[in-house]
């Protein structure tokens, strides 16, 4: 079945790009699909003068909506047929609606529709009433109107020249072919844009409610900064600093110094943890492999070509040579690592777009087909189209959204290690002078550290099991399998680095044993 309609499936390519046709039963023709057939078997009125649509094309649409892999709703079909309505003009143009009549207004008396048979003898009698010269430019000028028929060749025949052709009449073949060759590859430009925003929508609707607590590590930072300032105040109102009288007070102040050693402890491994676990590259790229992402995008690139290529009547094995997996890893991750490290979004396409032009061009030729100027245009605005899809189909939904986050949690990094890190030391220094043994200083804030490291292991692994109860089900299905990844990843560097913090503590206690035992 030829394909070339272009005003007649205007609508019905916009269903097919969609990409949303479901299994039917071989054969059938649902409601939804009746009533595009209706429509197409009704009549069109433009400035005054009224249309119908050529019997051919209206069996071609049955034919389609009939196939295996069609079944269109309610809602597809209002679409397409508010798509037919919308391009009149363009199926006038394009040959495929005929004159069969005029308003009231215009004063001109119906003329009746033409069969199947009789325009076809029009045709053939007007073209051979017309020089050789003239039917060529013709042809050029005008190349939807000739069309790819499966059987066109018979019609546009004399009856005294059915057996054999001749030599001009091979040349007229040619020229038809060529021309229809054009006019379907113009179908693609007319054909309303693609969208692949469905494909994004779950993974949007999660992210937006998403939110780091930052706030957590704030009021641990401040209530520490707060408890340290006011033991240093008292330390040196009461000069425990150089004295050791009131051993009560001293013994109640070194506990709140502890307490905010362990909290900023805590807030210095959920620092490490997430910028290694969560906001690195190698963190992202190294996880795409195991969540589908390069199957998934090479199976609906390869569905969406089909899809260009069955309104083309090419062949899917012409893409067997140029659309292998190995190039959409290539191009999947060029994208991906582009979105990461500058943050622009632009997929190498040219692997993928590029040598299939090529197969396309050479399957042409092999059919005898002659690439004119119009037709490298059209073959040009074909791929501009593939080039959008496949860009559109290689964005990875979490690009833009891990980009935010990274650069908001590295500005609030940016406030929090250093400051708390400045904490720690000033802590550490005021445990040292209130004791009158200095180990003992070191001892007790190497336990404040052990205790915030264990307390960071135990919120890694809490948020790990929150995380992992509130997750569904969402799509396109590597991001889900992404995210199950993704949370692991985080929960094994933040255990890693409370488990350094821990090991850090150990080191120090053992150091100051053996000072200890060495005095």
């Amino acid at each position: 079945m030829r394909l070339n309609k272009r005003w007649i499936i205007c609508g019905i390519a916009f269903i097919i790009s969609a990409g949303v046709a479901q299994t039917a039963h071989a054969g059938s023709i649902n409601a939804n699909e009746q009533s595009v057939i209706s429509a197409v078997n009704g009549q069109f009125e433009k400035d005054g003068i009224i249309y119908a649509v050529k019997p051919e094309y209206i069996k071609s649409v049955k034919n389609y909506l009939a196939q295996d892999d069609v079944e269109l709703t309610a809602e597809q079909a209002q679409a397409a047929i508010a798509e037919i309505y919308a391009n009149v003009q363009t199926g006038v143009e394009s040959g495929y609606l005929v004159e069969v009549g005029r308003s009231s207004a215009s004063e001109t008396e119906p003329l009746p529709a033409p069969s199947q048979a009789e325009t076809g003898q029009q045709e053939s009698s007007t073209s051979a009433k017309k020089p050789e010269k003239q039917k060529a430019e013709e042809g050029l000028k005008e190349p939807e109107a000739a069309g790819i028929q499966g059987n066109g060749g018979s019609e546009a025949e004399p009856e005294g020249n059915s057996g054999t052709l001749k030599p001009e009449d091979k040349k007229d073949l040619n020229t038809e072919k060529s021309s229809s060759v054009i006019s379907i590859l113009e179908l693609v430009d007319k054909a309303p844009p693609q969208t692949y925003e469905y494909l994004y929508k779950d993974t949007d609707a999660r992210m937006q409610h998403f939110k780091v607590r930052y706030e957590i590590m704030w009021a641990c930072l401040a209530a520490s900064a707060f408890a340290i300032v006011a033991v240093l105040v008292i330390s040196i109102h009461k000069k425990l600093l150089i004295s050791h009288s009131h051993r009560k007070l001293r013994k109640l102040l070194k506990y709140i110094l502890t307490a905010a050693i362990t909290a900023l402890s805590l807030i210095l491994c959920l620092i490490g943890g997430g910028w290694f676990g969560a906001f690195q590259n190698n963190a992202i790229l190294s996880k795409l492999a195991d969540t589908g992402y390069y199957t998934f995008a090479y199976n609906e690139l390869r569905k969406d070509t089909s899809i260009s290529f069955s309104l083309l009547n090419i062949p899917n094995n012409v893409m067997d040579q140029s659309l292998t997996y190995e190039r959409v890893v290539i191009a999947a991750r060029q994208q991906v690592e582009n979105d990461l490290r500058q943050g622009g979004y632009k997929a190498d396409t040219s692997v993928l777009i590029e040598p299939l032009k090529a197969d396309i061009e050479k399957y042409l030729q092999g059919q005898s087909v002659s690439m004119t100027k119009e037709a490298e245009a059209g073959l040009d605005l074909l791929m501009a189209r593939l080039d959008e899809k496949y860009t559109a189909l290689l964005k990875w939904p979490f690009a833009s959204w891990w980009l935010r986050l990274k650069a908001d949690y590295t500005k609030t990094v940016a406030l929090l290690l250093p400051v708390s890190l400045l904490l720690i030391a000033a802590a550490q220094i005021i445990l040292v002078f209130l004791h009158h043994y200095k180990y003992r200083g070191l001892s007790l804030g190497a336990k404040g550290l052990m205790l915030g490291s264990a307390l960071g292991f135990l919120v890694f692994t809490g948020s790990n099991m929150i995380i992992s109860g509130r997750l569904g089900e969402i799509k396109p299905p590597y991001m889900n399998s992404f995210f199950v990844i993704y949370k692991s990843g985080i929960w094994k560097a933040g255990a890693v680095t409370c488990v350094i913090g821990v090991l850090l503590a150990c080191v120090v206690l053992a150091a100051v044993k053996a000072w200890k035992e060495g005095k």
